[in-house]
C-alpha cells in the first residue's frame, strides 16, 4: 500500500487482519473488551492479508479494501490480489473480484449503489505499473477504465464531491523520482488532472483525500526533496476550480512527519493523523503519533494527551462518527493495537484488547458505531481474517 516506510513495513510484516467495531459512540475514551464476529479471507490467501480502508452506506452495509498474497507470488514480494469484503451488521464475508497482482487502498461511497476503490497494479518485482478503480453498482463490483501515466502509477486515496466529481490521488513515477497524481470523474469517465507539486523535489505523492463539500477537498501526502534529507507530510487544497499547497506543521524535536489519513467534517475542519520521528545520517527514529486540524486557512498540530504520547506510536487512520466524536487508530510501540479518540481540543487513549496485532484502518457510520480493521502474526503459513466488536 502506499503508505510511508514505518507504516508500510508493519504491514509487509503482518499476517491476519483484525475487525473492530465500537458500538454505540460515546465520549468515553474507554473502548471496552472485544467480541469476536465473523470474517474471513479468500481461499488459497498464504502468509500476508491486510485489509486497509472501510466506507458505509449504512449501519449494515460497510465494504472494506486491501490485499492479500499466496506463497508463489509472496516470494516475489508482490501482493497477488485485492480484496474486498462486505459488512452486513453481524459478519464480513468475501465479495468476488478477479485483482490478480492488485493492491486495493481508499474505498468511498457516494450512495448504497454507488461505491468507488482505487488500486495499483504491481508487476512481477513488486513495481507500481498502473493504477486501477473499481465501481459499485448496488449488486457487483466492475472495472472502471483509468487513464495511468505511462511511466508508472499508483493510487493512494479517493473522495467524491459529488455524484458527478469525484477525485482519486497517489503518485506517476519517473525513474526514482515522482510527483502527485491526480485522476478526476465527470460522471461519465476518469481524466487526468493537474496538481501543483512542491519545489524541488525528488519525490512527492498524496496518500488520501477528503471531500467535505462539492466545493473544498483536501488532500494529504508527503515529499522529500533527496535520499539524505526527511520526508515531510504537505497538503493539496482545491476550492472549486484550482489546487493549491498548503504546508503542514510539525513538531521541532521530530521533524520528519508522515501522513496517513484525512477526514474533513466541514470546509473548515479537517483533521489529519499520521506520525512524527527523528532524521539523522538517513536514519529515521522511532515514530510518534501525530495529528493536525484545518481551519480553512491553517494546519496547525493537534494536543496529544501523555497517555497518548506514550502508548501510541502510529496514527494509521482516522474516522469521526459525528463533529464531537472521532477516533484514530494504528499502533502502540510494543506492536499492539492502538486507538484514541479526539475529545474536544485533544486526543485521549483508549482501551484495546488483542496482542500481536496493529490496527490500520477505521470508518464510522453516523454516530452509531466505528469499525477498526487491521492485522497481526499469525503462527504457520495460511493467513486467516479475525474479527472483533468493541463496544464504548
Amino acid at each position: 500500500m502506499r503508505r510511508p516506510a514505518a507504516l508500510r513495513k508493519a504491514i509487509l510484516a503482518a499476517t491476519v487482519t483484525l475487525v473492530a467495531i465500537a458500538s454505540p459512540v460515546g465520549a468515553s475514551p474507554n473502548l471496552g473488551k472485544w467480541a469476536p464476529v465473523p470474517a474471513s479471507l479468500p481461499p488459497g490467501s498464504w502468509a500476508n492479508a491486510n485489509f486497509v480502508h472501510i466506507a458505509c452506506t449504512s449501519a449494515t452495509n460497510c465494504f472494506a479494501s486491501g490485499e492479500v498474497a499466496n506463497a508463489i507470488d509472496a516470494a516475489r514480494g508482490v501482493w497477488t490480489s485485492g480484496v474486498i469484503e462486505r459488512w452486513n451488521g453481524s459478519r464480513f464475508s468475501v465479495v468476488p473480484v478477479a485483482l490478480a497482482h492488485t493492491g486495493l487502498g481508499a474505498i468511498t461511497c457516494v450512495s448504497a449503489k454507488s461505491c468507488w476503490v482505487v488500486g495499483t497494479k504491481y508487476g512481477k518485482v513488486g513495481t507500481a505499473t498502473a493504477t486501477v478503480i473499481l465501481h459499485w453498482n448496488g449488486s457487483a463490483w466492475s472495472t472502471v477504465k483509468s487513464p495511468s501515466p505511462v511511466n508508472g502509477s499508483s493510487f493512494g486515496g479517493i473522495a467524491c464531491a459529488s455524484s458527478t466529481k469525484c477525485f482519486a490521488v497517489g503518485a506517476s513515477y519517473s525513474g526514482s523520482s515522482s510527483r502527485p497524481m491526480l485522476e478526476q470523474w465527470n460522471g461519465s469517465s476518469w481524466t487526468l488532472g493537474t496538481l501543483p507539486s512542491p519545489a524541488k523535489q525528488l519525490s512527492a505523492m498524496l496518500w488520501q483525500i477528503s471531500c467535505p463539500s462539492p466545493s473544498i477537498c483536501v488532500a494529504i501526502g508527503s515529499e522529500q526533496s533527496s535520499a539524505s534529507t526527511a520526508a515531510h507530510g504537505f497538503s493539496e487544497v482545491w476550492k472549486g476550480n484550482v489546487w493549491s499547497i498548503d504546508p503542514m506543521p510539525a513538531p521541532s524535536s521530530l521533524p520528519a512527519t508522515s501522513l496517513n489519513q484525512i477526514d474533513c467534517l466541514s470546509n473548515t475542519d479537517c483533521l489529519s493523523v499520521g506520525s512524527t520521528s527523528t532524521f539523522s545520517n538517513g536514519v529515521y527514529g522511532p515514530s510518534h503519533a501525530y495529528a493536525a486540524q484545518w481551519d480553512g486557512h491553517l494546519w496547525r498540530m493537534i494536543s496529544l494527551s501523555s497517555s497518548v504520547q506514550r502508548g501510541v506510536s502510529i496514527f494509521g487512520d482516522m474516522a469521526c462518527a459525528s463533529p464531537i466524536t472521532c477516533w484514530a487508530v494504528g499502533e502502540s510501540p510494543s506492536g499492539h493495537p492502538a486507538a484514541a479518540e479526539l475529545n474536544g481540543s485533544s486526543f485521549i487513549l483508549g482501551t484495546v484488547g488483542g496482542t500481536g496485532t496493529v490496527l490500520d484502518a477505521d470508518g464510522c457510520w453516523a454516530g452509531v458505531y466505528c469499525i477498526g480493521i487491521g492485522m497481526g502474526q499469525a503462527n504457520g503459513s495460511a493467513a486467516t481474517a479475525i474479527a472483533d466488536r468493541i463496544p464504548f
